[in-house]
This record gives structure tokens, sequence and C-alpha cells, in this order.
């Protein structure tokens, strides 16, 4: 559920919500949210995670992660190749001017 953080004085304010006070999104109406948004009260809009949501995502970026590495390993790899082939070739292209 959505929570909205407020940084100034504004008319929910009067409903007892405080400054920096986070207020569930049951408790503001849609007329309340679009005052709040165009007039720039609204601090920070946060989803709220429970832990499980966390865990996946912490899951996921470890797992794309790794994908990451194994495909920076492998581009590595493939740099150093195309580098050793790349020296063969400047070494057989300057043997072949010197034998000319």
């Amino acid at each position: 559920m959505g929570k909205y953080i407020f940084d100034r004085n504004c008319k929910l304010n009067k409903k007892g919500y405080k400054i920096g006070e986070e207020v569930p999104v049951k408790g503001i109406s849609a007329k309340d949210f679009q005052f709040l948004k165009t007039t720039g009260t609204i601090k920070s809009i946060t989803e709220k995670k429970d832990d499980k949501d966390l865990e996946q995502l912490n899951k996921a970026l470890d797992t794309n992660l790794k994908k990451i590495e194994q495909e920076n390993k492998a581009l590595t790899e493939k740099i150093s190749s195309l580098e050793a082939e790349n020296k063969v070739l400047l070494e057989e292209l300057n043997q072949d001017k010197k034998s000319e």
C-alpha cells in the first residue's frame, strides 16, 4: 500500500496528519490527492514493501548480477583472444613487409 509523506502544511493537516508523517492511501480522497499532487506538498510517494517482496527483489538482482558477471567474463576472454589474434596478424604483416 502506498504512503504519502508531507513536507509542509497542507489541508490534510486539518485531519490530524503531521508534517513528515506517513499517511495511508486509504486516508486520502482522490480530490485531496490531486490537490497535493498539483501543489507539490507530497514529498515522496513510497510503496510499502514487506520482507518477502524485498527478498524476491534481492534474489532477482543477484541473479541479474551473476548473469552480467558471466557476460563480462566471456567478453573479457573474447577480447583477450582477439588481441592475441591481432598480435599474430601484425607479426605476419611485419614479416611480409621485411621480406619484400
